[in-house]
């Protein structure tokens, strides 16, 4: 397990050292992993091991997805046999569902979410989450705490540094004994509890049609889409289709709609969007063709 988390945390911290960048919004205590879903079955006489990192952000929604996922899989006649690519279309749901009220950037991938659909399918049950203990045995953001509270010298920093880096042999196997990765880190953290988070400017991406937002800016997607559904709920106390009425509990029933398109001169914000019944929405479909 410390093996699988430290290549993809040493990826994630090589890809920070690039000029281009954008510093991540999210404490590297929030970014190590809580654990994974270590799947491992047989499906057409085929061995498939997959594993899936959990991040602590996470846990609650994939808890509340498995709790939800042996009804919905009845409901839409889901089965083992169906391709990766269908299933991406229910993971999508799953996530609009489960996953937006994060509105950070997501630390899972949406083929994670198609994974683990799979997974039940074919063996009948949700995977247990295997917790990554020696979590709290690297946690730079407590040294980056430290170094700001004790107003270290940059000389007094760097002896610090170093210190615990010998100090805790774990810290070196988990960033592969790149010692300039966890430098790094320690460096990213000061600069995140130095400056409080600016939001987000959403009105520069609101000529962005909202499936181009989800694929590239896809936390600022997240944003909207969770206010969206935060703005319908409080106008009529159940997430409710603005054409037919239909009211529902689940954000799963609803397709997200503009009420006046971005070639009317519509725009991607919160108030030119609205929630329709899905239903509603295939209807409207078939009567044209």
């Amino acid at each position: 397990m410390t093996q699988m988390i430290s290549a993809k945390m040493v990826e994630q911290v090589a890809q920070r050292l690039q000029d281009q960048a954008p510093i991540e919004e999210r404490t590297f205590e929030q970014s190590v992993p809580k654990g994974i879903y270590s799947l491992r079955y047989i499906h057409e006489e085929r061995a498939i091991s997959e594993d899936i990192l959990v991040y602590e952000s996470d846990v609650e929604d994939y808890e509340a997805m498995f709790r939800f996922l042996p009804t919905y899989c009845v409901q839409q006649g889901l089965h083992a046999n169906l391709d990766r690519r269908t299933l991406r279309a229910y993971a999508e749901e799953l996530e609009m569902q489960f996953f937006i009220q994060d509105q950070l950037s997501p630390m899972y991938d949406i083929w994670d979410l198609v994974t683990l659909i799979h997974y039940y399918l074919v063996t009948g049950e949700c995977p247990k989450l295997l917790a990554f203990k020696e979590r709290q045995q690297i946690n730079v953001t407590d040294l980056a705490k430290k170094i700001m509270k004790q107003n270290m010298s940059y000389r007094e920093q760097q002896d610090y540094v170093l210190d615990q880096w010998e100090k805790y042999p774990f810290l070196r196997i988990f960033f592969d004994d790149q010692f300039l990765y966890y430098k790094k880190c320690i460096q990213t953290e000061l600069i995140l509890l130095e400056h409080t988070q600016q939001n987000i400017d959403e009105e520069a991406f609101q000529y962005t049609p909202l499936t181009q937002l989800k694929r590239q800016y896809h936390a600022i997607w997240r944003k909207i889409i969770y206010r969206v559904f935060e703005e319908n709920q409080k106008q009529y106390g159940q997430y409710t289709c603005v054409k037919t009425g239909y009211a529902s509990n689940e954000k799963i029933d609803f397709h997200i709609a503009y009420k006046v398109s971005l070639k009317r001169g519509g725009t991607t914000t919160v108030d030119n969007l609205t929630l329709v019944h899905k239903k509603y929405i295939q209807e409207k479909g078939s009567s044209r063709t």
